[in-house]
């Protein structure tokens, strides 16, 4: 059995800015003897080439220094020392041993840091920074023993879990790319 510590799945990025959106394109391949589960199973709207993702709680906006800005699909950990009442648990995607699976998304430019921990407010501090590197993290895990995966009835490509999840492994790929993102200052953000 693969190690948890070692989900031999691989990313491909490209992006593209197309007038006020973003446009995401990646595949992810999965290498291994073993079949995974990613946290990027959210669809979006299955109707349109590059599906509006911008209000999926499973997906996050970060800066990170000193010029990427990294748009994460995981399961997101909650702040520490923090009370959360709720964690959002996005759908996830199945990846067979040998499948690769190609993913479109689109956000609305400029990019803004998001994460469910730290809702959208008016009168959040934000400030426009420069990027030239996008990132992507996606995370994946191996189905735990007595744990379940169900395909959701209205979406067989999206999956849930009953049970436990287990350890998640992230995959990363990186993209050079000019863009700006309103990245947020105020104390109270946090983003995993």
């Amino acid at each position: 059995m693969t190690s948890p510590s070692t989900i031999p799945v691989s990313l491909a990025l490209r992006a593209r800015a197309d007038g006020d959106r973003l446009l995401v394109d990646y595949e992810a391949r999965n290498d291994g003897g073993v079949t995974v589960f990613g946290y990027d199973g959210a669809p979006g709207d299955a109707g349109e080439e590059y599906p509006d993702l911008s209000a999926h709680l499973g997906l996050f906006v970060r800066w990170v220094k000193p010029a990427t800005v990294s748009i994460r699909r995981i399961l997101g950990a909650p702040p520490p020392g923090r009370k959360v009442t709720k964690v959002v648990v996005p759908a996830l995607s199945r990846l067979e041993p040998g499948q690769v699976r190609s993913v479109r998304f689109r956000l609305p430019l400029p990019l803004a840091e998001k994460s469910q921990f730290s809702p959208r407010y008016i009168g959040a501090d934000r400030e426009t920074r420069e990027t030239s590197t996008l990132q992507l993290v996606v995370g994946y895990m191996v189905l735990p023993a007595g744990s379940t995966a169900e395909p959701f009835p209205a979406n067989p490509a999206a999956w849930k879990v009953r049970g436990p999840h287990g350890p998640q492994v992230l995959a990363t790929a990186s993209f050079s790319i000019a863009l700006r993102v309103r990245v947020r200052t105020d104390a109270a953000f946090y983003c995993p």
